[in-house]
C-alpha cells in the first residue's frame, strides 16, 4: 500500500505496512516502489485514485485505490500506525471487510487512464 498524502499527514497516522510518496513526488518515486499489485491511499480518496492513474501511466496493473481513504480503512477497524503515539498501532478489526474499502480499476478505466 502506498500513502500518497503529505509528509504531516503521514507523521500523523497512516496505514499499518504502508510506504510514503507524497502525490507530488510519485511520478520520479514509481520505480523504486515494490513489484506487484499496488493500493494508494490517502485521506479520503481523490489522491489514491490521482495516484493510481500515475501508475497505469507508468505502465504498472493490478493498480488498486483504497476506496474513502484513511477514513474508511480506519473506520473499518484496519489496522493504522500513529507514530507519536504510546499505543503507535491499532491494529483494528480485521474481520471487517477489507474488500469495502478497496477498489479495483475497471479495464475501462485503465484504457481513459492510458488516453489522456
Amino acid at each position: 500500500m502506498v500513502d500518497v498524502r503529505e509528509d504531516d499527514e503521514w507523521a500523523a497516522r497512516h496505514p499499518a505496512g504502508a510506504v510514503h510518496s507524497a502525490l507530488s513526488t510519485l511520478p520520479g518515486a514509481l520505480p523504486d516502489l515494490p513489484d506487484g499489485p499496488l493500493a494508494f491511499v490517502c485521506r479520503t480518496g481523490t489522491r489514491g485514485v490521482q495516484g493510481g492513474a500515475h501508475a497505469i501511466r507508468a505502465g504498472r496493473s493490478s493498480v488498486y485505490s483504497v476506496a474513502g481513504g484513511l477514513e474508511a480503512w480506519q473506520s473499518a477497524g484496519l489496522p493504522v500506525t500513529f507514530p507519536d503515539r504510546e499505543d503507535a498501532v491499532n491494529d483494528g478489526n480485521r474481520g471487517k471487510a477489507v474488500i469495502r474499502a478497496r477498489t479495483r480499476w475497471r479495464t475501462s478505466r485503465r484504457e481513459d487512464v492510458k488516453g489522456s
